[in-house]
């Protein structure tokens, strides 16, 4: 808008232009054994709210909602009821740095520091000043997952202090190679959007979305007064909580609802958007990832989350998001305009939402794109090898994820590994399959739910999950045991927290590094609402060791390749974790 007096008009028809489209419900009942199933869920769940609604360009389709905003007080949840949409924030931030690709004022494959010339951090795979804007909104920049120093705080440092604090730590993997979900590369895309704009994050993001989009009610939550401007917050026990503001704003902070949800999804689809132009949108909705083997059968857009889970839909794109406790989750069909909204105050709350898109949405946009042409694209495929053409001793060995290691070994002439204290025989199901059988006289068949595939891709030894909806999953990578000197030895013991300041948020209680079995291991203990691990076990990672002072988490994905670094000149061991600093306890 040229001066404030046109930005009020605007705003003035928006309102009356929003009220109207509100109007114009047209609501379909979903059939009652879901809407019973869905509330049973959320019943055993201890989901506390919930609030949804699927739409279209011009009206509402459907709208649900469950529970208490406010237990405590009594009061329902409502359709213009404040949650935290968590990550699903990212979207604003990408579509705010595709609004100045879109002026010519970011090149999506220059390198960031041509934009931020002090980026900088340490890395084992190449220099940083590599690293391209298109990868770091793809994931695919080989940046740590999060910065946890603190992650939540009564009140945060701006988000800009990141530049120094990657400084201290290292890259996790080379660039290009895998998608690996991070935080940091939306706070640095967040500084991208100050450095080119000349506006600080909040004020671009309110001026050049939430206004154009008629989000009236939208905010970013960076102080813990507005608590009160959104729904209160449940743990996964049901258990009020306080939810403290996030240090990565412009990877998480905003407070929304579902009616400006929808507005901010019409005016992203709608064919005169006064976001970004349609060009820019298909830019975002197409396959960044093609030629990435080991992101196996993801699919992944400029932010955007991509599934083709229905040909007869064609391609749907999404984005969740997660706080400590609150949860959304979003869904959109460019091509038809048709789009999800769910919101949830409890951690527990869209673990349904592959239902109302299965069984609502899907069926809504099947009959829609009869007028529309499919959008597909083809991307590169994992090379399955034949059971039979592979030497099988070769996946003996030892193997890690984010928070679990196991070990395979051959037993009765069968691979054979233990999770969780339970004994399993890994046996070929079919010429490519295998699966998990407690004993060997348990007859196989094709309706078991999950199902193993052991290969190599780009060097790595994977053991890749193939649940029944069909997504691909690295469920684990081998990795070599580390020789382990007295100089690692001495630090073996149980670890604290020593840089948390007053009102910082706790998301680790404390750590412990120990040797089992001749593994290098690093237990966290996660706070409890962070914790979702059987039981609230610690997240158990295998370490390799780089030197004597600097270990990695082994295993590929998120939280894997993180840089544990040792201080050496400290008397007392301590070491940086994700901008934790957590010091030896010298009274064990």
């Amino acid at each position: 808008m040229k001066n404030k007096f046109l930005s009020i008009v605007f705003l003035m028809i928006s309102l009356f232009l929003c009220q109207v489209a509100f109007s114009q419900h047209e609501i379909t009942v979903l059939p009652d054994s879901l809407r019973a199933e869905l509330k049973n869920d959320f019943k055993s769940q201890k989901v506390q709210g919930f609030a949804c609604a699927v739409f279209d360009t011009s009206k509402i389709l459907w709208e649900f909602n469950y529970g208490f905003s406010d237990r405590e007080l009594k009061k329902p949840v409502s359709f213009n009821e404040n949650f935290l949409i968590g990550s699903t924030t990212k979207l604003f931030t990408a579509i705010g740095v595709m609004q100045l690709v879109e002026r010519g004022l970011i090149n999506l494959d220059a390198p960031l520091v041509k934009y931020i010339p002090e980026f900088y951090i340490n890395s084992l795979y190449g220099s940083s000043d590599k690293i391209t804007i298109r990868q770091i909104m793809t994931h695919h920049a080989g940046l740590p997952t999060d910065f946890l120093a603190p992650a939540y705080s009564v009140n945060p440092p701006y988000f800009s202090i990141i530049l120094d604090k990657l400084k201290q730590m290292y890259t996790i993997g080379p660039a290009g190679k895998m998608f690996v979900y991070s935080n940091i590369d939306y706070q640095l895309l967040g500084l991208l959007i100050e450095r080119v704009s000349g506006l600080s994050y909040q004020e671009y993001i309110k001026k050049n979305i939430f206004i154009p989009a008629n989000m009236k009610n939208s905010f970013f939550y960076t102080n813990l007064a507005d608590t009160l401007k959104f729904a209160a917050s449940y743990d996964r026990h049901g258990h009020r909580r306080l939810e403290y503001p996030l240090f990565g704003i412009p990877a998480g902070s905003i407070a929304s609802n579902v009616y400006d949800m929808i507005n901010f999804s019409r005016a992203l689809m709608k064919t005169n958007s006064p976001l970004i132009g349609k060009a820019i949108l298909h830019e975002m909705c197409k396959v960044q990832n093609r030629d990435v083997l080991l992101d196996l059968d993801d699919r992944f857009g400029l932010c955007f989350f991509i599934n083709y889970k229905n040909s007869k839909a064609g391609r749907i794109v999404e984005h969740g998001g997660a706080v400590a406790y609150q949860r959304s989750q979003l869904y959109l069909q460019p091509e038809t305009g048709v789009g999800a909204i769910l919101l949830s105050n409890s951690p527990n709350g869209v673990n349904d939402s592959y239902k109302i898109r299965d069984h609502l949405l899907l069926p809504i946009i099947e009959k829609k794109t009869a007028n529309f042409a499919k959008v597909k694209e083809d991307v590169k495929r994992v090379n399955v090898t034949s059971i039979k053409d592979k030497n099988l001793n070769d996946f003996t060995g030892y193997y890690a994820t984010a928070g679990y290691t196991f070990k395979i070994e051959w037993k009765d002439n069968n691979l054979f590994t233990r999770l969780y204290g339970r004994g399993f025989y890994i046996r070929p199901l079919n010429d490519t399959l295998f699966v998990l059988s407690p004993d060997l006289n348990t007859p196989l068949d094709q309706s078991l739910p999950n199902k193993w595939l052991l290969e190599t891709i780009e060097g790595h030894q994977l053991i890749i999950n193939i649940p029944p909806w069909g997504d691909m999953g690295i469920v684990a990578a081998k990795y070599t045991l580390p020789e382990i000197n007295e100089n690692i030895k001495e630090k073996y013991g149980e670890y604290e927290i020593i840089n948390l300041k007053k009102g910082d948020l706790k998301t680790v209680r404390g750590a412990r590094i120990y040797e089992a079995d001749g593994q290098l291991l690093c237990s966290v203990y996660l706070a409890d609402a962070f914790n979702f691990m059987p039981a609230g076990q610690p997240y158990v990672f295998a370490l390799k060791v780089v030197d004597d002072n600097h270990f990695q988490t082994a295993g590929l994905g998120r939280y894997c390749g993180e840089s544990l670094v040792f201080d050496p000149k400290s008397a007392t061991p301590t070491f940086n974790l994700m901008g934790l600093e957590l010091q030896k306890k010298m009274d064990q």
